[in-house]
């Protein structure tokens, strides 16, 4: 049986907020993961916690100037919006003829515009005359003939008449739009059974939009496409034979994304922090009855052999989550962001074919108020953690209250009471009965908190109930722990002490 591993830190200074940029007003705990089980992760995620490399952090909801709501979409109901499909076929396109071809379809059709105004008589009057291919001076289209529609006045100035107007022997021009609606009425009127069909059966012969797997491109390659796409699920922790080859590719193309996009220093993007930011992760790889791999990956994107864009993902039992993503600004206008996102999604789904409980995709945490934050609410439908009872609601319910308040108890937006409590969280303070079951690590041994108690006393040489302000400290920390990891986790993660 594999077991977690925690340090936990009980500062809770302010520090610079990345989000506003206000100075010592953003607040989180955190701890040192040493080692993490795929189910303790994910209990932690669904309590609001994060990580970054092998550190897990928790904001303070509260008291942060920019609370930090978790977010995750249900990718069994996912609904894409115009945006998003418009990115797919983005890349469907470029895939099938890419830039060059593109570009010389361009080019022919400004010269073929070229050539049907150069064709146009040289002739001009003024420098006003209409430039646009078919039309002659005065904007009379060629069609017309100039002899029956321009006269000479007795000065010799030329006017034109009157034309003879719409030819009353030709039907009346008629948009298609409505050409469509009354062919659609016409054949209803002929078929007068057909047209009082139930809407059950009217709705089985309505074709079904296509699958978000039919549309992703690199998923249903083109037959002579110019360019190929390959995506690639490489093991990160530990490295597996297909990560550590393209590990120089990897970081170079996270360096040059840091420096074009954020505008980080070659100091700043050195191997070292890639490695502990995007490699380093406390995950325990796993594999279940099902053959489903959990732990921490790198999903690759290969264009032609070369790699654009890396997703950095943690898989876990019951969903997908993204830790960060990183693609060569080279090929911005292909929305590598949204597309990865959207593989990412199609990923998820592939697991839950093979195992019905993967069903969310999580994006990390949401503002309502950050416009780098508030993209992640395009993927519907989206859920955001409530961050008193941890239960999921509906985005589409809070965002009017998060644009008006910055924090705020979701479960009353879906109907839930301020009584309401999670079943898995201590009711605070958290009584020294109740913290009789959280599992400490002391010398290399496991063991609940009260023995490590007495342990700890017997090696200082104190009195086992003696308060001093040091155990009282540490009683303190232990409450805090308890109460942010909650019930599960404080009886099944090992809290190492010194």
């Amino acid at each position: 049986m594999h077991y977690s591993i925690v340090e936990y830190f009980s500062d809770h200074d302010g520090y610079k907020c990345g989000y506003c940029k206000k100075q010592n007003t953003a607040y989180s705990r955190g701890m040192w993961a040493h080692l993490l089980t795929v189910q303790d992760y994910e209990s932690l995620i669904n309590r609001g916690w994060r990580r970054s490399g092998k550190y897990c952090y928790k904001p303070t909801m509260k008291k942060t100037c920019c609370p930090q709501y978790e977010i995750r979409c249900d990718v069994t109901q996912i609904k894409l919006s115009k945006s998003q499909k418009k990115v797919m076929r983005k890349m469907k396109k470029y895939l099938l003829h890419g830039d060059g071809e593109t570009a010389q379809k361009t080019v022919e059709g400004t010269q073929s515009n070229c050539d049907a105004v150069t064709s146009e008589p040289e002739k001009k009057e003024n420098s006003s005359q209409s430039s646009v291919s078919g039309m002659k001076k005065d904007g009379v289209p060629a069609a017309v003939s100039l002899e029956n529609s321009i006269d000479e006045d007795s000065s010799g100035r030329r006017t034109p008449s009157k034309g003879l107007g719409a030819d009353p022997n030709r039907p009346q021009c008629v948009k298609a739009k409505v050409r469509r609606s009354e062919k659609k009425k016409a054949k209803m009127a002929e078929n007068g059974a057909a047209a009082k069909t139930s809407n059950t059966s009217a709705s089985s012969n309505t074709p079904q939009p296509l699958t978000l797997e039919e549309v992703l491109p690199h998923l249903k390659p083109a037959e002579g496409a110019r360019h190929k796409l390959e995506v690639r699920l490489v093991q990160s922790n530990p490295m597996s034979i297909h990560f550590e080859e393209s590990q120089e590719e990897s970081y170079n193309l996270y360096k040059k994304y840091q420096m074009a996009v954020h505008n980080d220093s070659e100091d700043e993007c050195t191997r070292r922090q890639w490695k502990r930011f995007l490699v380093d992760s406390p995950l325990q790889a796993e594999i279940d009855g099902n053959g489903v791999s959990y732990g921490s990956f790198h999903n690759q994107y290969w264009l032609d052999g070369r790699l654009i864009a890396v997703g950095v993902v943690d898989i876990l039992p019951t969903c997908i989550s993204s830790v960060y993503v990183y693609y060569d600004t080279e090929f911005c206008s292909l929305s590598l962001g949204v597309y990865t996102a959207l593989s990412e999604i199609a990923l998820t789904r592939s697991y839950h074919a093979l195992k019905r409980e993967m069903s969310y995709y999580c994006l990390g945490y949401y503002i309502e108020t950050c416009s780098k934050m508030r993209y992640k609410g395009a993927y519907s439908p989206s859920f955001l953690l409530c961050p008193e009872t941890y239960h999921w609601v509906n985005l589409e319910k809070c965002r009017e209250t998060l644009q008006k308040v910055r924090y705020a108890r979701l479960n009353v937006l879906d109907g839930g009471s301020l009584e309401d409590r999670c079943e898995d969280s201590f009711t605070e303070p958290v009584q020294d009965i109740e913290l009789s079951r959280v599992l400490v690590l002391y010398k290399q041994r496991m063991c609940e908190y009260l023995t490590y108690r007495t342990q700890k006393a017997f090696d200082n040489d104190i009195a086992e109930a003696e308060d001093t302000p040091s155990t009282r400290d540490e009683l303190d920390e232990i409450r805090q722990y308890a109460a942010l990891v909650g019930r599960t986790c404080a009886h099944r993660m090992l809290l190492y002490r010194a």
